[in-house]
């Protein structure tokens, strides 16, 4: 009920919790539009995001339809020659019918940030904020299309 009266007073309501299965996880993807989850390049995470989609998001799905779920590839290495993102794109590919465009690399940005307060778009870090500010944009017009 409090997110559906704040989806009367906002364009856009996001919600971040924890990583795990709960109550309020599963009351937020009940109101829900769009459901991101973040996973990380270790197999142990893409193993994760397969499960939460086959025991969690399936049934959310049942009961709101309109439920858009999307993974963000992210903690991704930054070493040119890895292929690790376009190998969990095509594994998690097959499970999930949209992976997010925009990757979030590692970087030490994130970290300070979190331990600073703020938000990598408030830093110095142009590549960290480019990422999440381009993320941003494509979350806006899955809400978007979803409303038309």
């Amino acid at each position: 009920d409090a997110l559906r009266d704040l989806a009367g007073k906002y364009d856009v309501v996001l919600v971040d919790s924890a990583g795990k299965d709960s109550p309020e996880m599963r009351s937020a993807l009940l109101a829900a539009d769009v459901l991101l989850i973040p996973t990380p390049m270790s197999q142990t995470d893409i193993d994760s995001s397969i499960d939460m989609k086959k025991k969690i998001v399936d049934v959310a799905e049942e009961y709101n339809p309109s439920l858009v779920t999307a993974v963000v590839l992210s903690r991704v290495t930054t070493h040119p020659w890895s292929t690790e993102a376009e190998d969990a794109r095509e594994v998690l590919g097959e499970i999930f019918p949209h992976i997010m465009p925009t990757v979030i690399y590692d970087r030490k940005a994130y970290r300070n940030a979190l331990n600073e307060g703020t938000s990598v778009v408030e830093g110095t870090d142009r590549k960290a904020a480019w990422e999440i500010e381009e993320l941003a944009k494509q979350v806006k017009e899955m809400v978007d299309s979803g409303r038309n």
